[in-house]
């Protein structure tokens, strides 16, 4: 599952690039990529020419976002660059393992690498593709992921980085 805006920054190109590349040997899996925007056709159409109709879906926006996080099996984030993903945050909180781009910003402040998610080299469609596999694969993996991933939950939390600030200005004074 990714969730996103469809546009060039989020790199569903790529992600869609990569499953093309797994789905014959996971033909069980399907990849779900929430999100409208002005890529939409183009993303349809590379679906298709791909072959990957039925194995690719793209169903636009959804108001019940809890309920398709805790249907899937992990989270992938494709992302060319990014801010601070909440995506990424939510689909974790929701105890998704997780496989991202670790952009210049954010994933790599939210991932523990090899502990509830995996880190790819930004843009490394093949890298991407190898990890993604490594995941899909490894039912174990996933499952001792998921449990680390909702860690986030309190590492995250309002209230400690909230605590966390309180305690730079008092650093500071």
């Amino acid at each position: 599952m990714a969730v996103g805006r469809l546009d060039e920054q989020k790199g569903f190109d790529l992600l869609i690039a990569a499953f093309q590349r797994l789905a014959a040997r996971f033909p069980e899996w399907r990849l779900i990529v929430l999100g409208e925007g002005p890529r939409r056709n183009a993303l349809e159409a590379q679906v298709a020419s791909a072959g990957l109709t039925g194995r690719v879906d793209l169903p636009g926006r959804a108001g019940n976002i809890g309920q398709w996080y805790e249907a899937a099996d992990l989270y992938a984030m494709s992302s060319r660059f990014e801010g601070f993903p909440n995506t990424l945050v939510e689909a974790m909180a929701h105890g998704l393992p997780v496989v991202s781009f670790d952009c210049d910003t954010g994933p790599g402040d939210i991932v523990r690498h090899e502990r509830d998610g995996l880190l790819v080299p930004p843009e490394n469609a093949a890298e991407l593709e190898v990890t993604l596999g490594r995941l899909m694969a490894d039912n174990a993996l996933r499952r001792r992921f998921a449990q680390e991933a909702i860690d986030v939950r309190q590492r995250l939390s309002l209230e400690r980085i909230a605590r966390q600030w309180e305690d730079l200005f008092e650093e500071m004074r």
